[in-house]
């Protein structure tokens, strides 16, 4: 039987945690574009549409960036991005779809 040690534990929190700050940009993309001057072509509703509807191919560029990042030679690194890869999916097939269905009730 295996048990997450300390050191695991805090990694994949620190992955969760980093990939909430991660997420909480996307839904902050309208203060962003404004402050680059792209308001223009960039919308926050128009980028969750999209990955509301493009679920799959959203989770395999996230997990690209994240493993690309964050490697897969080392323990740590694995589980830092395990934990991205759990929020990555809550978002993108939870949240996200969650918003959505209620934004277009309201």
């Amino acid at each position: 039987m295996t048990f997450f040690t300390p050191t695991a534990s805090s990694e994949v929190f620190a992955g969760v945690g980093l990939s909430g700050i991660g997420w909480s940009m996307v839904f902050k993309i309208d203060a962003i574009a404004k402050l680059l001057h792209c308001q223009r072509w960039v919308n926050r509703e128009s980028v969750l549409a999209w990955i509301n509807s493009n679920k799959v191919l959203t989770l395999l560029f996230t997990e690209l960036f994240n493993f690309g990042i964050h490697g897969v030679e080392s323990p740590s690194g694995v589980t830092f991005a395990l934990g991205s890869t759990v929020v990555n999916i809550a978002m993108i097939f939870v949240v996200i779809p969650l918003r959505q269905l209620f934004h277009r009730e309201a």
